[in-house]
């Protein structure tokens, strides 16, 4: 539904361009050619505005390509699929994880990676989620599947180097 018909109940009436001295009326093709002439800058200040748009948005893209057999990482941000309670380690987990090889190409922006068996997501990302795979040493191979009831990320630590206790008001 467009806003126009949101307001109006009805659909909007289709617009055919007026030619100029089509009316007998002097004053009905002077409006009408008046109306012609805003419609005509309105299109050319939407455009200009929409270029200006996609300058700005392109200034911080990179063009991105990948073909089959390349390694790559996925961004993945496990904590938007849970509530909205917050929890302050969020900043501070990882945000690419991998390595994937990229199985083909889906569209002109997707890429259709090779996941383990075990991984609860679609295997198909946007290019903008991917980063290219460069040197020899995996740092973060595995993706954070293991969730608690709540969809929190269960964190288990690898080993306990050392205890200290500390009084607190005497407790």
């Amino acid at each position: 539904m467009t806003p126009f018909e949101a307001v109006y109940e009805q659909k909007p009436r289709l617009h055919l361009p007026y030619v100029a001295h089509h009316s007998m009326v002097d004053q009905v093709d002077r409006s009408l050619q008046a109306r012609e002439s805003t419609i005509r800058l309105l299109k050319h200040h939407l455009q200009q505005a929409q270029c200006r748009m996609k300058a700005q948005a392109e200034k911080k893209r990179s063009p991105r390509n990948f073909e089959t057999e390349d390694l790559v990482f996925v961004k993945i941000k496990p904590y938007k699929q849970m509530s909205l309670k917050g929890h302050s380690y969020h900043k501070l987990n990882t945000k690419y994880f991998g390595l994937f090889k990229v199985l083909q190409k889906v569209g002109t922006i997707a890429y259709q990676l090779e996941l383990p068996p075990q991984a609860k997501i679609h295997h198909t990302f946007h290019v903008s989620q991917l980063k290219k795979y460069i040197g020899n040493v995996a740092i973060f191979p595995n993706l954070p599947v293991s969730l608690s009831t709540h969809g929190h990320i269960v964190l288990e630590p690898e080993a306990i180097l050392n205890r200290r206790s500390v009084q607190s008001r005497g407790k």
